[in-house]
């Protein structure tokens, strides 16, 4: 008897530091969790989170009870009241968006040659303030990635020029082609065939062959 007084005593002692198990207190068994109970603020907002769950169901049913217990005249002043509830809506979000669009208007005004001048210095002089104050590192990077993009540009335009200059590289095309001796007898078989029968129309097509620039007449000769 006196060991169980002590004991409870002793657990009544600790009982905010551990938690234990009302049963085994009471018949004197050591029952130390070795979890220890969670801070006093998670606790409260456990607390917290179920009583606004609670509110919320109990809120739930009542509105719904309400609103099975309406009469016609509440369900026409509620379907108004609605109705008046949406309409300020749609004219509040109608008045926001043409206020967002007038604002819009107003940012892409065209600026005369004094205003434009004017907003250029300020950006010339904002922009050599923040150039003293940042530090060398930063400013090697800058001058690294302003230099891969001018290369960049450089090879593009060199690029768009050679194309323009060179529009076609079908030439180059059939003079790298090699045939196999398979292929050039096939293609001759297929020419032969479709060459004509007649001795006058066999001559004209032959002249007109042999008559070709070089650029043409070479993959024919070949």
């Amino acid at each position: 008897m006196i060991f169980t007084t002590i004991w409870t005593s002793f657990c009544n002692a600790v009982k905010p530091y551990f938690s234990f198990d009302q049963g085994d207190m009471e018949e004197g068994r050591s029952v130390l969790s070795v979890q220890p109970l969670s801070s006093n603020a998670e606790r409260c907002k456990k607390w917290r989170e179920s009583q606004g769950r609670e509110f919320k169901l109990q809120e739930a049913e009542r509105k719904r009870q309400s609103r099975k217990n309406r009469t016609p005249a509440q369900i026409e002043r509620d379907r108004r009241t609605a109705k008046d509830r949406m309409r300020r809506m749609r004219e509040k979000r109608k008045a926001d968006d043409q206020n967002a669009s007038h604002t819009n208007k107003e940012n892409h005004v065209i600026l005369t040659r004094q205003q434009r001048e004017k907003q250029r210095k300020k950006w010339r002089e904002a922009k050599q303030r923040y150039r003293t104050k940042i530090g060398s590192q930063k400013k090697r990077r800058i001058k690294e990635k302003d230099k891969v993009y001018r290369q960049g540009r450089r090879q593009k335009k060199v690029k768009n020029v050679k194309s323009k200059d060179c529009p076609s590289n079908e030439d180059d095309d059939s003079e790298s082609l090699t045939f196999t001796p398979e292929a050039r007898r096939k293609a001759l078989y297929r020419i032969r065939q479709r060459m004509p029968t007649d001795s006058k129309k066999y001559a004209a097509v032959l002249t007109g062959l042999l008559n070709t620039t070089p650029e043409k007449g070479r993959p024919s000769v070949k």
